[in-house]
Protein backbone atom coordinates (compact mmCIF):
# COMPACT_ATOMS: atom_id res chain seq x y z
CA UNK A 1 0.00 0.00 0.00
CA UNK A 2 3.19 2.60 0.84
CA UNK A 3 4.30 1.51 -2.37
CA UNK A 4 1.05 2.16 -4.14
CA UNK A 5 0.78 5.61 -2.50
CA UNK A 6 4.42 6.46 -3.37
CA UNK A 7 3.81 5.53 -6.95
CA UNK A 8 0.10 7.54 -7.29
CA UNK A 9 2.27 10.56 -5.57
CA UNK A 10 5.18 10.88 -8.34
CA UNK A 11 2.89 10.01 -11.00
CA UNK A 12 0.38 13.22 -9.93
CA UNK A 13 3.96 15.43 -9.37
CA UNK A 14 4.51 14.70 -12.78
CA UNK A 15 1.23 15.16 -14.07
CA UNK A 16 1.03 18.89 -12.31
CA UNK A 17 4.58 19.83 -13.72
CA UNK A 18 3.62 18.94 -16.68
CA UNK A 19 0.25 20.85 -16.93
CA UNK A 20 2.35 23.89 -15.29
CA UNK A 21 4.48 24.09 -18.45
CA UNK A 22 1.08 23.87 -20.66
CA UNK A 23 0.02 26.66 -18.28
CA UNK A 24 2.95 28.66 -19.02
CA UNK A 25 2.98 27.84 -22.93
CA UNK A 26 -1.30 28.88 -23.06
CA UNK A 27 -0.15 32.33 -21.29
CA UNK A 28 2.98 33.19 -23.42
CA UNK A 29 0.62 32.62 -26.91
CA UNK A 30 -2.65 34.84 -25.50
CA UNK A 31 -0.96 37.47 -23.79
CA UNK A 32 2.13 39.14 -26.26
CA UNK A 33 2.61 41.58 -22.76
CA UNK A 34 3.48 38.95 -20.40
CA UNK A 35 7.23 37.72 -20.02
CA UNK A 36 7.28 34.84 -18.13
CA UNK A 37 9.69 31.47 -17.99
CA UNK A 38 9.37 27.84 -17.71
CA UNK A 39 11.01 28.57 -14.36
CA UNK A 40 7.53 30.02 -12.76
CA UNK A 41 5.01 27.61 -11.53
CA UNK A 42 1.44 27.98 -11.81
CA UNK A 43 -1.44 25.76 -9.73
CA UNK A 44 -4.72 25.07 -10.92
CA UNK A 45 -7.71 27.66 -11.19
CA UNK A 46 -5.11 30.90 -11.21
CA UNK A 47 -6.21 33.87 -13.44
CA UNK A 48 -3.44 35.35 -15.38
CA UNK A 49 -4.00 38.72 -17.36
CA UNK A 50 -1.75 41.22 -19.10
CA UNK A 51 -3.68 43.97 -21.20
CA UNK A 52 -2.58 44.92 -24.66
CA UNK A 53 -0.97 48.23 -23.39
CA UNK A 54 0.29 47.06 -19.73
CA UNK A 55 3.31 44.59 -19.20
CA UNK A 56 3.96 41.57 -16.87
CA UNK A 57 7.41 39.82 -16.00
CA UNK A 58 7.51 36.58 -13.93
CA UNK A 59 10.58 34.63 -13.37
CA UNK A 60 10.65 31.50 -11.30
CA UNK A 61 8.06 32.50 -9.47
CA UNK A 62 5.86 29.81 -7.39
CA UNK A 63 2.49 30.55 -7.81
CA UNK A 64 -0.11 28.38 -5.78
CA UNK A 65 -3.78 27.34 -6.55
CA UNK A 66 -6.38 30.19 -6.98
CA UNK A 67 -4.08 32.96 -7.13
CA UNK A 68 -5.41 36.17 -9.15
CA UNK A 69 -2.24 38.43 -11.19
CA UNK A 70 -3.46 41.46 -13.64
CA UNK A 71 -1.21 43.87 -15.27
CA UNK A 72 -4.12 46.27 -16.37
CA UNK A 73 -4.62 48.84 -18.77
CA UNK A 74 -1.28 50.58 -18.30
CA UNK A 75 -0.16 48.66 -15.71
CA UNK A 76 3.63 47.11 -14.83
CA UNK A 77 3.88 44.01 -12.88
CA UNK A 78 6.98 42.38 -11.64
CA UNK A 79 7.49 39.21 -9.48
CA UNK A 80 10.84 37.64 -9.22
CA UNK A 81 11.85 34.18 -7.72
CA UNK A 82 8.91 34.37 -5.29
CA UNK A 83 5.77 32.35 -3.42
CA UNK A 84 2.67 33.54 -4.25
CA UNK A 85 0.17 31.79 -1.57
CA UNK A 86 -3.49 30.22 -2.70
CA UNK A 87 -5.99 32.63 -3.62
CA UNK A 88 -3.97 35.79 -3.39
CA UNK A 89 -4.80 38.74 -6.08
CA UNK A 90 -1.86 40.96 -7.14
CA UNK A 91 -3.60 43.78 -9.60
CA UNK A 92 -1.44 46.62 -11.14
CA UNK A 93 -2.67 49.32 -12.69
CA UNK A 94 0.25 51.27 -12.51
CA UNK A 95 3.42 49.64 -11.83
CA UNK A 96 4.16 46.98 -8.63
CA UNK A 97 7.51 45.41 -8.58
CA UNK A 98 7.94 42.36 -5.96
CA UNK A 99 12.15 41.62 -6.05
CA UNK A 100 13.63 38.01 -5.42
CA UNK A 101 12.95 35.50 -2.23
CA UNK A 102 9.65 37.02 -1.08
CA UNK A 103 6.76 35.08 0.73
CA UNK A 104 3.37 36.09 0.00
CA UNK A 105 0.93 34.22 2.16
CA UNK A 106 -2.49 33.21 1.02
CA UNK A 107 -5.32 35.71 0.36
CA UNK A 108 -3.02 38.78 0.51
CA UNK A 109 -4.34 41.57 -2.03
CA UNK A 110 -1.30 44.05 -4.06
CA UNK A 111 -3.39 46.36 -5.36
CA UNK A 112 -1.78 49.79 -6.75
CA UNK A 113 -5.18 51.52 -7.23
CA UNK A 114 -8.48 52.10 -5.56
CA UNK A 115 -11.78 54.20 -6.40
CA UNK A 116 -11.79 57.77 -5.83
CA UNK A 117 -14.72 59.10 -3.72
CA UNK A 118 -18.31 58.85 -5.65
CA UNK A 119 -16.55 56.22 -8.02
CA UNK A 120 -15.55 59.02 -10.69
CA UNK A 121 -12.09 57.59 -11.92
CA UNK A 122 -9.13 55.57 -9.99
CA UNK A 123 -6.11 56.74 -7.64
CA UNK A 124 -3.16 54.88 -8.14
CA UNK A 125 0.02 54.85 -6.66
CA UNK A 126 3.69 52.71 -6.82
CA UNK A 127 4.08 49.40 -5.00
CA UNK A 128 7.71 48.55 -4.40
CA UNK A 129 8.65 45.30 -2.48
CA UNK A 130 12.71 44.69 -1.22
CA UNK A 131 14.14 41.38 -1.29
CA UNK A 132 13.26 38.52 1.03
CA UNK A 133 9.95 39.98 2.46
CA UNK A 134 7.39 37.80 4.34
CA UNK A 135 3.81 39.27 4.00
CA UNK A 136 1.60 37.44 6.34
CA UNK A 137 -1.96 36.23 5.37
CA UNK A 138 -4.77 38.03 4.72
CA UNK A 139 -2.63 41.14 4.56
CA UNK A 140 -3.31 43.89 1.92
CA UNK A 141 -0.95 46.29 0.48
CA UNK A 142 -2.41 49.44 -1.22
CA UNK A 143 -0.93 52.46 -3.25
CA UNK A 144 2.17 54.58 -2.19
CA UNK A 145 4.03 51.80 -0.06
CA UNK A 146 7.42 50.67 -0.22
CA UNK A 147 8.44 47.98 1.60
CA UNK A 148 12.13 47.65 2.28
CA UNK A 149 14.21 44.34 2.43
CA UNK A 150 13.74 41.80 4.99
CA UNK A 151 10.51 43.20 6.34
CA UNK A 152 8.05 41.52 7.57
CA UNK A 153 3.81 42.45 7.48
CA UNK A 154 1.99 40.80 9.86
CA UNK A 155 -1.57 38.68 9.02
CA UNK A 156 -4.53 40.89 8.27
CA UNK A 157 -2.37 44.26 8.21
CA UNK A 158 -3.29 47.00 5.79
CA UNK A 159 -0.17 48.76 4.61
CA UNK A 160 -1.13 52.32 2.51
CA UNK A 161 0.55 55.58 1.65
CA UNK A 162 4.06 54.21 3.87
CA UNK A 163 7.57 53.39 3.73
CA UNK A 164 7.90 49.85 5.75
CA UNK A 165 11.27 49.80 7.22
CA UNK A 166 14.03 47.48 6.24
CA UNK A 167 14.74 45.03 8.76
CA UNK A 168 11.34 45.83 10.84
CA UNK A 169 7.99 44.42 11.58
CA UNK A 170 4.89 46.00 10.83
CA UNK A 171 1.30 45.61 11.84
CA UNK A 172 -2.27 46.53 12.30
CA UNK A 173 -4.98 48.51 10.51
CA UNK A 174 -3.06 50.95 9.62
CA UNK A 175 0.08 49.27 9.49
CA UNK A 176 2.27 50.97 11.92
CA UNK A 177 5.98 49.96 12.93
CA UNK A 178 6.06 47.46 15.99
CA UNK A 179 9.64 46.57 16.36
CA UNK A 180 13.54 46.22 14.48
CA UNK A 181 14.29 42.71 13.58
CA UNK A 182 17.45 40.91 14.41
CA UNK A 183 18.99 38.00 12.33
CA UNK A 184 17.41 35.11 14.36
CA UNK A 185 13.84 36.81 13.62
CA UNK A 186 14.07 37.72 9.87
CA UNK A 187 12.95 34.91 7.06
CA UNK A 188 15.42 33.20 5.38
Amino acid sequence: MNLLRRVYRKVFDLVSRFMSIVRVLHLKIKYPTLSINFGTKIGRNCQIMSADNSKMVLKNVFIANGVILRADDGGFLQIEKSYIGFYSVIAAAKKIIINKNCQIAEMVVIRDQDHDIGFKGFRKGDIYIGENVWIASKATILRNVTIGDNAIIAASSVVRNCIVESNSLYAGIPAKFKKKLNSSEKIK
